[in-house]
């Protein structure tokens, strides 16, 4: 199925054919997800779901570019501020 990219605002997006909303069960909110072939749209049943997973992988996306160590800390970062 082919989509047209549209303008909305200052944005950009697609328009979901309304067979497609039903059939995914597309609410007002959707989870993106970059993959090799491009971009997936999920259904988001409950917008907390899994929320402690996906956390801790943006942590340690982040953790693998992050140059920070704790053990760089002085003595004004472990205390009482």
């Amino acid at each position: 199925m082919k989509a047209n990219i549209i303008s909305i605002g200052t944005s950009k997006g697609i328009r979901i054919p309304s067979n497609l909303l039903k059939e995914f069960n597309f609410k007002n909110l959707v989870e993106l997800e970059r993959v090799s072939e491009g971009l997936l749209i999920k259904s988001i049943d409950e917008p907390r779901a899994n929320w402690r997973e996906r956390f801790e992988k943006n942590v340690d996306d982040l953790n693998e570019f992050n140059d920070w160590n704790a053990t760089n800390l002085s003595s004004f970062d472990e205390g009482e501020w």
